[in-house]
């Protein structure tokens, strides 16, 4: 609220002035009784009033000038029923002595609930009332006026403009005239012009006023922050500022559509700042109308949009590309909308259907186009059906929301046919919820063909193995049995029916854990040589299922990738007959017959000291290694009949600790050529237990090697 406050005593003013008119009968002016007293105009004005109001003075409009004298009656009730404001009039104690029809229309109160009664009494049941008490006890023969008081009415909240003007009756008494003036209406424009001010103040969006002529008349802080310049350099000055030279004609445009009273939302173009950069704009024109709906003028609201012209910027080129990619997928590839709308579509679907990208793009009727396209989206929406009287035999997979199918489909490439694989995958935005499906489709004539030649090569493989003659077995890089033949089992005590899985077969072969550690790390390096190409031996002691220990040679050859043909050789029955013939050369040599009986057999013998330089050879051993007399071997160390001498060297030592040992090793014979001989080797020792000699036997595998008779 806002308060003046005029400090003079009214009783001193009223007399000076009422004196003044007294002795002028025909009447002053404000200017000559202003000059008479020596009180300055305003005054005289506002004091005129309250006689005027308690009747001692008239006023007659001479012309130009309002020409005041006293009054010889006291016309109160005639000027307050005919004014629009609401009067009340006081006595020295706050009585209410007058009150006309406009203040209890705005006071909602009836004259007699307010005629003579004192104001503090009525004043807590009458809001207006209560307003003027509580300006009128902050004041003392003080004129005030009050703007915008606040009296709740009901449900509705009125303002008014409050007079509270010290009076001078007649006879003396004093007392009080109050006079409301309602300004609601005003109060409340005023407060939502203020409103509306500063929302544009705080409007991140430029809001530029402009009138007919193009001509800047308001500027908010949004435009100084996009264009850079401050009000008081805008305003005044044509909105073409802001303009492109090359948009002139954009200008002119929009302007013509304004002026018609149109309204233009949204209209995307560039802007100049002051620093000379361009700006991607939005901007929404609307026609200024007066009270008389007239267009005065054009507002202009102008948001950046550089940020969003950015992003969708980005937004065309990540486009562009996944489009560039998906065009570019070996396999026949579309993209729909969750409305079954086609979004993508790459080169190869257009040789899958011979349906071009063009007719393509956003259609949703492709049954008869696509293959499975029916199937697929059905599935993948839950509501799958069987084709209509189509010829595609198809087979279908869902796992997730991934649906996968093959396929044969009779139309595909215009007619030839093929054997179809096909995907369709949900596209889910980063809350999970679905916006489309993405379908590949494969071309898999060719891999089909080539998988029915496989499977036909697996049957003939399963029937080599299983009528093979020797013991043979189909194993893959796990260690899992794909087939084996009845021999295979054999060796292990078991049929091919009832023999154990890979892993447990392992525990069972090889009880012992570190040697069934060193085996799985011996098939481990198998592997790794065999995906070389290079075929490998490994003799291991097996225990079979009755729990007899045997020597077993294995081989394993790769296959295709992943699987490897593993052989097996029981060397049980040629380690027993070895046992006996060193047995019985061991007597005969303590007979002093060894020379003859080691000429006699038929297999290669060598006896060595403990520290494996030969002492004795016999002819097959000569023969077999290529070398003609005793001579040429005598006393040379034993390692070097081998074509890895450190591998030699090893089993040697532990022969020399008193075990003996039976696989297969490789000879180096003279000539350089190296061999594959099964050997066995053993210990000789004293009564004391002392190894005193080794015994080496060894028989060709390879049968078309030439051993002398």
């Amino acid at each position: 609220m806002r308060c003046t406050i005029v400090m003079h005593s009214s009783q001193e003013a009223a007399s000076r002035i009422l004196n003044t008119l007294r002795f002028r009968p025909k009447g002053m002016t404000i200017s000559e009784i202003s000059h008479k007293t020596g009180m300055n105009r305003n005054s005289v004005a506002k004091y005129l009033e309250i006689l005027l109001i308690s009747g001692q003075v008239t006023m007659d409009e001479i012309g130009n000038a309002k020409v005041y004298t006293l009054s010889r009656r006291v016309p109160i009730s005639a000027w307050m029923d005919t004014t629009s404001d609401g009067i009340l009039i006081l006595d020295t104690d706050l009585g209410v002595i007058r009150a006309n029809d406009r203040f209890l229309h705005l006071a909602g109160a009836k004259r007699d609930d307010v005629i003579n009664q004192p104001l503090p009494e009525i004043a807590a049941e009458v809001p207006v009332i209560s307003a003027i008490y509580d300006i009128l006890a902050e004041g003392d023969d003080r004129e005030v006026t009050v703007e915008a008081v606040p009296v709740r009415c009901g449900d509705e909240r009125r303002y008014y403009r409050t007079k509270c003007i010290p009076t001078v009756f007649e006879d003396g008494r004093r007392g009080a005239t109050v006079i409301l003036e309602d300004t609601t209406i005003q109060t409340k424009t005023h407060a939502l012009e203020a409103l509306l001010a500063c929302i544009v103040d705080s409007s991140d969006d430029a809001i530029i006023g402009e009138d007919l002529d193009g001509t800047i008349v308001s500027w908010n802080p949004g435009a100084y922050r996009l264009y850079g310049y401050p009000a008081e350099e805008a305003i005044g000055r044509p909105i073409s500022l802001l303009f492109p030279p090359e948009r002139e004609g954009e200008l002119l445009y929009l302007r013509d559509r304004v002026r018609r009273g149109e309204r233009v939302e949204h209209f995307e173009t560039v802007r100049i700042a002051k620093d000379g950069s361009a700006i991607n704009v939005s901007v929404t024109l609307s026609p200024i109308l007066d009270q008389h709906s007239e267009i005065i003028g054009v507002s202009t609201i102008t948001r950046n949009i550089s940020t969003q012209k950015a992003a969708e910027a980005k937004i065309d080129r990540a486009n562009w590309l996944l489009s560039g990619i998906i065009d570019s997928l070996p396999d026949a590839t579309f993209v729909v909308d969750t409305e079954g709308r086609i979004i993508a579509w790459n080169r190869e679907m257009e040789a899958l259907t011979s349906l071009v990208k063009r007719d393509a793009l956003g259609k949703d009727k492709l049954v008869d186009a696509v293959p499975f396209y029916r199937e697929l989206l059905g599935i993948m929406n839950g509501c799958a059906g069987a084709p209509e009287g189509a010829a595609i035999q198809t087979g279908f997979r869902r796992t997730g929301d991934t649906v996968v199918s093959t396929g044969h489909c009779p139309g595909a490439y215009g007619g030839k046919g093929a054997y179809l694989w096909a995907k369709v995958s949900s596209i889910l935005d980063q809350n999970g919820d679905r916006i489309g499906s993405i379908a590949s489709i494969r071309d898999i004539t060719d891999l089909s063909a080539a998988e029915e030649r496989l499977r036909q090569s697996e049957r003939r493989l399963r029937l080599a193995v299983t009528h093979a003659p020797f013991a043979l077995s189909v194993i893959d890089r796990a260690g899992h049995f794909i087939c084996c033949n009845k021999t295979f089992a054999d060796v292990f005590g078991y049929t091919p029916d009832d023999l154990p899985p890979g892993k447990e077969l392992l525990y069972q072969a090889f009880p012992d854990p570190p040697y069934r550690r060193e085996v799985h790390a011996a098939w481990k390096e198998f592997v790794c040589q065999a995906e070389k190409g290079l075929t490998e031996s490994r003799t291991c002691r097996v225990r079979c299922r009755d729990g007899e220990l045997k020597i077993v040679i294995f081989r394993a050859a790769p296959l295709t990738e992943g699987t490897y043909l593993l052989t097996c050789e029981d060397l049980s029955e040629a380690r027993r007959i070895f046992s006996l013939l060193l047995s019985e050369m061991l007597e005969m040599r303590r007979a002093g017959g060894g020379q003859e009986i080691s000429e006699q057999t038929g297999a290669a013998v060598a006896l060595t000291d403990p520290a494996g330089y030969i002492s004795f050879i016999n002819p097959v051993l000569l023969g077999l290694w290529g070398y003609t007399v005793q001579e040429e071997l005598l006393n040379r160390h034993a390692t070097e009949l081998w074509d890895d001498p450190g591998e030699a060297s090893d089993i040697f030592a532990r022969v020399r600790q008193g075990a003996d040992w039976c696989g297969m090793m490789r000879g180096r014979a003279r000539d350089g050529t190296a061999f594959p001989v099964l050997v066995t080797a053993d210990p000789i020792g004293d009564e004391t237990g002392r190894v005193t000699a080794l015994v080496l036997a060894a028989v060709p595998l390879n049968h078309s090697r030439n051993r002398p008779v």
